[in-house]
């Protein structure tokens, strides 16, 4: 009976040190998605909106409480068509269908841009209460088109990332959404960033480090030992 117990004890150890998933980043569902299409500046609810200066080829900011450093060099971002949104403007809006949608205008022949980061936050007041992790690595998008409202990159919460916003929503129903970017490859502009929320899903599953797998193969491996050396004595 001893010799249960402690087994016992060694499995909750064991799958007690598998590390709990990261979050994962803002997930690309595609282009064009019903419902959020586009349909150029005030046709939908624009967070964000960057264009590069001059000549230049690069645009960062973010869109956040007054005073509140929201974490990106804000230089290019056009106020007049920026603004947070309250979460009470999107009726049934949930962690899994939340929708981030970017429209690129570029010129006609550059029809790629370079997205280094994008992030999605929840502010109550001036506390921010939700944030999507940052981008891993850089995202290239292709095949923006040209003209504001044409064509457009839709993106949703990674699994993790769903709970936590739903978990916020709850606790702060009159919280704002704020978002924050920074790409590379822009010779155009205007970028615009809008919210929004698709019925038809489009969710992923964010998928074990390779580091929990071993965590958890190696636990099964000390049970099945522990279980035979239990039977032969």
């Amino acid at each position: 009976m001893k010799k249960f117990h402690k087994l016992g004890w060694i499995a909750a150890a064991m799958f007690a040190a598998v590390p709990a998933q990261a979050h994962a980043q803002l997930t690309l569902l595609g282009q064009s998605a019903t419902g959020l299409s586009g349909g150029g500046l005030g046709a939908v609810a624009t967070v964000l909106t960057l264009q590069s200066p001059g000549s230049t080829t690069a645009e960062s900011g973010c869109i956040g409480p007054t005073g509140v450093n929201c974490g990106f060099t804000d230089a290019n971002v056009q106020s007049g068509q920026s603004q947070l949104r309250l979460v009470s403007a999107f009726p049934g809006l949930t962690g899994s269908n939340f929708r981030l949608f970017l429209n690129a205008a570029e010129p006609t022949g550059d029809n790629s841009i370079t997205v280094n980061n994008a992030v999605v936050r929840l502010y109550s007041g001036n506390t921010q209460v939700f944030s999507s992790v940052a981008f891993t690595s850089p995202l290239t998008l292709n095949n923006t088109l040209p003209g504001t409202g044409n064509y457009g990159f839709l993106f949703g919460l990674s699994t993790t990332d769903q709970a936590l916003f739903q978990a916020a929503l709850m606790a702060n129903p009159g919280a704002t959404i704020g978002v924050g970017a920074s790409l590379t490859n822009v010779t155009g502009g205007q970028e615009s960033f809008s919210v929004g929320t698709d019925a038809g899903g489009g969710t992923t599953s964010v998928v074990p480090e390779p580091s929990t797998y071993l965590l958890m193969a190696s636990g099964l491996v000390a049970l099945g030992m522990l279980k035979r050396k239990r039977r032969t004595s």
